[in-house]
């Protein structure tokens, strides 16, 4: 993504990336973490970091930071940049999913307090774009129910 950042032209990049998600293959170094029976893949080499999750979490929000950088060093008008989560934790019946933008010219003025992740982008690319894709219900499903 770093590469990305740097070509000219302009560009829409849409990145899917499956961590911090099981197994967890980086430890908080970005090192490979070695297989293991009990949790999928080795703990941590930091006795700091309370689980394989948290440490490949630090990892990987670093590397984001980092991303984050290079494309606003590369560009003179100011990019969006959408950063979210493809669903909150699963262990708790809290829907909090992550959801963090940059937005230029008032964007933020397309999205509010009770969006889910299936309005973000029409509601950006309707605003920037005038695509006119309307929005859709708002709506929460729980696996099982």
């Amino acid at each position: 993504m770093k590469e990305i950042a740097t070509m000219e032209r302009p560009k829409f990049v849409f990145a899917h990336l499956v961590k911090p998600h099981f197994p967890y293959s980086f430890d908080r170094f970005g090192k490979i973490a070695w297989h293991s029976p009990d949790w999928g893949w080795g703990r941590d080499d930091d006795p700091t970091v309370g689980s394989p999750f948290y440490g490949q979490l630090i990892w990987l929000n670093g590397q984001m930071l980092d991303v984050i950088d290079v494309i606003l060093d590369n560009y003179e008008e100011p990019p969006i940049i959408v950063i979210a989560g493809d669903h909150g934790h699963l262990t708790t019946l809290r829907f909090d999913i992550l959801a963090a933008f940059l937005f230029r010219d008032g964007g933020e003025r397309a999205e509010y307090p009770s969006i889910t992740s299936v309005n973000h982008f029409r509601a950006i690319l309707d605003y920037y774009f005038g695509l006119d894709l309307g929005l859709l219900e708002d709506r929460v499903y729980v696996l099982g129910s």
